[in-house]
């Protein structure tokens, strides 16, 4: 691409008008990192190093927010916000936000729940396919929760090809308060800001100049 996406804007050069944009997250984006082998130490120091290469805004970000990485859990927040949360909240902050609609997809299964995983990297994509014999999500339903998984699959697509058909999924769109739609275990529901405080924390760091 010749430039960033988060340096292109509605009124930008080349740029036809207001593209509507449907961004999609997952609870726990790097929470497989919190099964690997390294210890806490090493993973804190990674996190750092990481933190670091972003530049002294996110450093101060990952003290304040990740208490240095004191858990493993915090380390993985901090690579998962920063590589895709993070980044998807500054696109829609700055993309037309009247004409932006965030999600989050919760769901997750009995069995990656009792891993630690609960909604992982990529865990969105066989739900959104219904792909349920795809990838990681052939070993997920080892303990059951398919039909509860089947229920979150149908309501995704019919949000994407309402999306896909009217420009506009049926949910409240991010510029009203800040409006993120949950697809969770037990339903959808609509909530205003969910990561108020954390979102605030990233307002410093200039994601453009990253990756």
């Amino acid at each position: 691409m010749p430039r960033h996406p988060l340096e292109i804007t509605p009124d930008a050069p080349g740029v036809a008008g207001k593209v509507p944009l449907l961004i999609g997250t997952v609870s726990h984006e790097y929470y497989f990192m919190r099964l690997r082998k390294a210890s806490t130490a090493t993973q804190r120091r990674h996190a750092q190093i990481f933190a670091e290469s972003i530049g002294p805004n996110a450093t101060e970000v990952f003290r304040d927010m990740y208490r240095n990485g004191r858990s493993r859990t915090e380390c993985a927040e901090l690579f998962g916000d920063a590589v895709f949360w993070g980044p998807c909240i500054a696109l829609a902050e700055q993309w037309s936000p009247s004409n932006v609609w965030m999600y989050r997809l919760d769901a997750s299964t009995p069995f990656f729940k009792a891993l630690g995983l609960g909604a992982t990297h990529t865990w969105d994509l066989p739900l959104l396919f219904g792909r349920y014999d795809a990838g990681m999500a052939s070993k997920a339903f080892t303990s059951g929760g398919l039909d509860r998984i089947k229920q979150t699959t149908a309501a995704m697509q019919r949000r994407w090809r309402d999306f896909i058909h009217d420009g506009n999924p049926g949910f409240t769109p991010y510029a009203d308060n800040r409006s993120t739609h949950i697809f969770g275990g037990d339903g959808e529901t609509t909530v205003n800001d969910p990561r108020h405080d954390m979102r605030e924390a990233w307002l410093s760091v200039d994601f453009a100049n990253f990756g």
